[in-house]
């Protein structure tokens, strides 16, 4: 069953993790290397998502050791907070009677 914090962070369509093949053979290069990038790839676009890095299942699933647990959690809070302010900021700057693009050009 998948965590519902990770269900919420990806609006329930969580990324499937690359599968493993049963018939390649992971001791050569270039099939190992083309699985880590894939494996990469899906840990970016988790990691991606600062309800993932808070939520304290994923950090024991990496071993996160106690201290960075809370120094991530407490980045991950800061990025949702950034994430928040741009949104609302953004909507109010466009929606302002001061924003540009209602203000008259004053180049002359």
């Amino acid at each position: 069953q998948k965590n519902e914090d990770f269900q919420k962070s990806f609006n329930y369509n969580i990324p499937d993790f690359p599968p493993k093949s049963w018939f390649t053979d992971f001791t050569k290069p270039k099939n190992y290397k083309k699985r880590a990038n894939k494996i990469l790839k899906y840990f970016r676009i988790l990691t991606s998502k600062p309800s993932i890095l808070r939520n304290k299942q994923f950090q024991k699933g990496i071993d996160l050791p106690p201290n960075l647990q809370k120094l991530i959690s407490q980045i991950a809070k800061g990025l949702q907070s950034k994430k928040y302010i741009e949104k609302n900021y953004n909507k109010k700057l466009n929606h302002s009677p001061h924003s540009k693009s209602s203000t008259p050009s004053t180049n002359k």
